[in-house]
C-alpha cells in the first residue's frame, strides 16, 4: 500500500530501529539533539516493536492529529531530510488511512 510505503520513507527514521544518520548526526550537540528527539518517538511508538498493524487505537488517532495539525515530520528533521516533507496529497492520504485504520479498531 502507498501508506506503508510513505510511513516506511518518511517515518521509520525516528519511529523505529532502522534509523539512518546523516553525516553530521555524531557531532555534538546535533547527536544530542537527535538522539533524543528519536528516543521520544521510540517511546511513543517503535515500529520494529510494535509493526505498522500493531499500533494502538489510541496512537493512530494520535498519529492523524499530529499531520492535521503540521507536526510531522517535525521541523528540524525536514531541515536535515527534505524528502520527509509530506506534500499536501501524501499527507491527506496518511490522515484517511490513520482515520479509516482507527476506525476499523473499534
Amino acid at each position: 500500500k502507498e501508506e506503508e510505503k510513505m510511513i516506511n520513507n518518511q517515518c521509520y527514521d525516528c519511529h523505529s530501529d532502522e534509523t539512518k544518520f546523516p553525516w553530521n548526526a555524531y557531532i555534538a550537540p546535533v547527536y544530542w539533539e537527535l538522539e533524543s528527539n528519536i528516543n521520544g518517538a521510540r517511546k511513543f511508538f517503535n515500529f520494529s516493536n510494535l509493526g505498522l498493524l500493531k499500533i494502538k487505537n489510541s496512537q493512530n488517532e494520535e498519529c492523524y492529529e499530529a499531520l492535521e495539525e503540521g507536526e510531522m515530520p517535525v521541523g528540524v528533521y525536514i531541515l536535515m531530510h527534505e524528502e520527509a516533507q509530506f506534500s499536501n496529497k501524501e499527507s491527506e492520504s496518511l490522515k484517511t488511512w490513520f482515520k479509516n485504520f482507527t476506525t476499523s479498531l473499534n
